[in-house]
């Protein structure tokens, strides 16, 4: 029977089976929670809002979002990110929960047999610019569209 707690004043009785609920769920919180000593596991996905330390020094986590874009600007791969081909060539990644700093970002281009060139700059916390260029033969470099990869990686 699950724990239903219920308030008593002092000198009230305590059923059986109202100390035995209380007593089973005080031994399964006590086996169930993640902070007590020693190497815990935790199976499943796990939320967890704000920002998280680690350690002593009180290092932040960092957070990493990583996908592939079409040509057309399209999400072929990844979440947290959403994109915008501006024009030839050139794209916007947008973060709608924002970094805490501004992050890193490398991409490279998608498509194994080109000539191309990837350059990613970020703009603020939450948006990161990436232009795609055609190096030619006659060294002629001109944006153009095509698909490409990125990690990006900041402070949660």
């Amino acid at each position: 029977m699950p724990f239903t707690p219920a308030v008593k004043n002092p000198g009230d009785l305590a059923k059986s089976q109202e100390w035995n609920d209380a007593m089973t769920e005080v031994v399964r919180l006590e086996n169930d929670k993640v902070n007590r000593s020693g190497a815990d596991t935790i199976n499943g996905p796990l939320t967890i809002s704000g920002n998280v330390r680690l350690g002593a020094s009180g290092t932040f986590i960092q957070r990493i979002i990583a996908g592939r874009v079409s040509s057309t600007g399209a999400v072929i791969a990844g979440s947290g990110f959403t994109c915008t081909r501006l024009s030839a060539g050139k794209y916007r990644l947008n973060f709608p929960s924002p970094f805490s700093a501004l992050p890193i970002v490398v991409a490279n281009c998608s498509d194994l047999d080109d000539d191309n060139v990837v350059s990613a700059t970020p703009q603020s916390n939450s948006q990161v610019h990436i232009a795609v260029f055609d190096i030619d033969p006659n060294t002629n470099v001109n944006p153009e569209d095509a698909s490409f990869s990125f990690i990006v990686i900041g402070l949660a």
